[in-house]
């Protein structure tokens, strides 16, 4: 089950995309919680009532999928930017070193 959580207006807006649940709030753990407790109420309904599977495949609009993979390629994007960040001063700190010691026996 995917979620969603996304500043809007100066509101905190929880999607559940997967059964499209929409929520709305303050407070980001509230919001995150109360998208949950939907997703779990929707999904237990159905569940009980044994009602038709369409009911569980009911995804958001694609506005809501598009921020999601959007956030995901972000989130990657800055992951490769630290690995790069980080192997670049791997090296700038072994060159350091490196020219200490070299000072160091001269």
């Amino acid at each position: 089950i995917e979620y969603l959580i996304y500043t809007e207006k100066d509101k905190l807006i929880g999607v559940c995309l997967t059964f499209d649940i929409i929520e709305e709030g303050d407070n980001r753990e509230k919001v995150m919680q109360s998208i949950f407790d939907a997703a779990q109420a929707h999904l237990q309904a159905v569940m009980r009532h044994n009602l038709p599977d369409e009911l569980l495949n009911r995804y958001a609009p694609q506005k809501y999928w598009k921020k999601y993979f959007d956030f995901q390629q972000e989130i990657k994007k800055r992951h490769i930017e630290k690995i790069v960040a980080d192997a670049v001063q791997q090296v700038y700190d072994r060159k350091s070193l490196n020219s200490a010691y070299t000072k160091t026996i001269a």
